[in-house]
């Protein structure tokens, strides 16, 4: 059996491609004033099926309502959330660099600039409240 055949019979490809959606709401994240941090993979809100929240302690609650968020910032086991000090009006994010292939030479089709990926974003902060 060939790569391919393995492929197919493994994971069937749809009927079609699905659509893209237009976004109508563009993100404009504005001024950042604390950072929150969590163990991977120990907080998942499900926005469709609130029972199948995870950890259980936050079953049924909502992402955008505080109930569930001071259930997780009490925690005292690995789904405690973090917030750090509040941070001042000087910080940064500087968007990662794009990590690319060709451009104006023959290592691509028609000489494209191929995008590979996305450098990590670079930031700084000033926090005010230590």
């Amino acid at each position: 059996m060939n790569i391919v055949n393995f492929l197919l019979d493994c994971c069937p490809f749809p009927t079609a491609l699905s659509d893209i959606p237009t976004s109508t709401c563009p993100e404009n994240l504005g001024q950042i004033q604390r950072y929150w941090f969590v163990r991977k993979g120990q907080v998942i809100w499900d926005v469709v099926t609130p029972a199948n929240n995870v950890p259980a302690t936050i079953t049924g609650q909502a992402p955008e309502d505080a109930a569930g968020w001071n259930i997780l910032f009490a925690a005292a086991d690995s789904t405690k959330v973090v917030k750090t000090p509040l941070i001042g009006g000087d910080s940064t994010l500087t968007a990662g660099t794009t990590i690319t292939q060709g451009g104006g030479d023959n290592s691509t089709l028609n000489g494209e600039t191929l995008v590979n990926g996305i450098n990590p974003t670079d930031g700084s902060a000033r926090f005010d409240s230590l």
